[in-house]
């Protein structure tokens, strides 16, 4: 469903990472929330579904060398379900609670964490 006012990925993330919810179903119903990558409203601008997102790195000059080569595509979380784009600092939260997670409760394959943990760490280290 779709929430009717924003939702942080900080709260999500942080949340895990503070273990303030000790209820694995609870963690997991948010996290399948934050993986979801967000449709188009009828305004052309994400809608309110998930956190997960991807971006274009915009100052991209090329490759090894100077070749011209396309932008990387970057993926990490939205500041929040009515943002645009990754966020960073959320990013590297989400990071950190992936790991958590995979820690206490393990790799999360049924939550596609394993894939997501490895986009976000591959964009944050470009």
């Amino acid at each position: 469903s779709v929430p009717p006012s924003p939702v942080a990925a900080d709260a999500t993330f942080w949340n895990l990472l503070a273990d303030v919810d000790p209820n694995e179903t609870r963690i997991n119903s948010a996290m399948k929330f934050a993986f979801q990558k967000p449709g188009v409203d009828e305004h052309g601008k994400p809608d309110a579904r998930g956190l997960w997102t991807s971006d274009l790195d915009l100052v991209w000059t090329g490759g090894a060398g100077g070749a011209a080569e396309s932008p990387p595509r970057l993926n990490g979380t939205r500041f929040s379900t009515w943002g645009n784009g990754v966020h960073w600092e959320n990013t590297a939260s989400a990071v950190m609670a992936m790991a958590h997670y995979q820690d206490m409760y393990g790799q999360g394959s049924h939550l596609d964490l394993p894939r997501r943990l490895m986009e976000a760490r591959s964009s944050l280290q470009h």
